[in-house]
This record gives structure tokens, sequence and C-alpha cells, in this order.
């Protein structure tokens, strides 16, 4: 059983859009890698906008690896990202890298941070707050 969180994003309206993480939601993993590597407001939403996720890596997508990190990695395909074949540090996705329907992935919408906490079913609720700036500030919540 994995340490479930969810992570949202606050809108200018006070509304929260956030998606479910099944693995390693405390805050010395998902935590960490959200404040060193989802710092812009732009990557933030990014992420939101893929839906729920098995795991949060630093990277949304895979990267092109050399020769020398596909034999380091132990990578099978280094061309296909998957749950059988993930890429080290990149983002494991239902819809996207399972093939799960995407009406039971998509991003939840709340009216507010209270009403978020409230409904989530996962100890860890992670909130970005968008500065204006293009950057923002994370804030970790635990029920």
């Amino acid at each position: 059983m994995g340490t479930h969180a969810h992570i949202g994003i606050k809108n200018a309206d006070g509304s929260i859009e956030a998606v479910f993480c099944h693995w390693d939601g405390y805050p010395e993993f998902v935590g960490r890698i959200l404040r060193e590597s989802y710092i812009a407001e732009e990557k933030v939403r990014q992420l939101i906008a893929f839906g729920n996720m098995s795991v949060l890596g630093s990277h949304l997508a895979p990267i092109e690896l050399t020769a020398e990190q596909v034999e380091e990695l132990g990578v099978v395909d280094p061309a296909t990202h998957s749950v059988m074949n993930p890429q080290k540090d990149v983002c494991l996705f239902y819809h996207r890298d399972r093939g799960d329907d995407w009406s039971q992935c998509k991003p939840r919408q709340f009216p507010s941070e209270q009403v978020a906490l409230d409904n989530v079913e996962s100890k860890y609720l992670y909130i970005f707050t968008p500065d204006g700036t293009g950057g923002g500030t994370w804030e970790t919540k635990i029920r």
C-alpha cells in the first residue's frame, strides 16, 4: 500500500484543481520533488492536466537517453515509457502510461481549499499557490 497524496493548484477564484498520486506521498518524497522540480506555475498546471498518477517524478515526459544512460539505468526499451518500462524520474500517469479511462483519471475540481481537504482520500494534500509572476509556493496539508 502506498502513501497517497493529492497535488493541487489554487486558482484565482480560490478553487482547487487536484490530482491523485498513489506512491510515496509523504513530504520527504512527493513534497521534496514538488518543491525542487515544480516551481513554475506553467509546469504545475501541466502536471495537473495529465490527471491522476501512480508515481510523481521530476520530469513530466520521457527524456531522450544516451546509450550510456540506457545501459546505466537498465532501460529495456529507451523509446518507450510505461508502467512496465518506466524511465527514472519520469511521472507515471494512469491515463497516458497505463491507458486507464480518462473519466476515472481526470483532475478533480473543488470550490475551495477546505472542500478539497474534506473530500480527498489522501493523507497529504499539496497545494501550489501562484504568485502572479510565473512562480508560486507549495503548502502541505495533512489530513
